[in-house]
């Protein structure tokens, strides 16, 4: 039963993160009404801005995962498999982190839409226990 109150915030989290920031960056950089000069930014401003929240919401698990751990909800295999997931999770971002000087916006899209793949996953064995 503890878990699920521990599990929340993180379901609460990825809800609000969603597809939106997703969507928000594809539509500014497919926008016909824009030129390239005045549309990559907004993508970038997007996505930086995604890649922000999709920071904290890996921090959010990182600390989730280690109130479960200590309390024994998610130990033994559970917690070596989620904090697997949360490395990835971690190497997705600063992959994305990268990408940033590139101003590749897609890109981080990408990365942060694996590493959130990933938290959801951690909050899924979390949430299990």
């Amino acid at each position: 039963m503890r878990s699920r109150y521990l599990a929340f915030p993180l379901i609460m989290a990825l809800t609000s993160i969603g597809g939106c920031t997703t969507l928000d960056a594809i539509a500014a950089v497919a926008s016909p009404t824009g030129s390239v000069a005045s549309v990559a930014p907004a993508a970038m401003n997007t996505a930086k801005k995604a890649l922000t929240t999709s920071h904290a919401l890996h921090e959010a698990a990182a600390d989730a995962l280690t109130i479960a751990a200590q309390s024994g909800v998610c130990h033994g295999v559970c917690a070596g498999t989620a904090k697997t997931y949360l490395n990835q999770s971690e190497a997705y971002l600063v992959a994305a982190d990268k990408l940033v000087a590139l101003g590749d916006a897609p890109g981080i899209q990408a990365k942060i839409g694996a590493a959130n793949s990933l938290v959801a996953q951690v909050e899924t064995l979390i949430g299990s226990k």
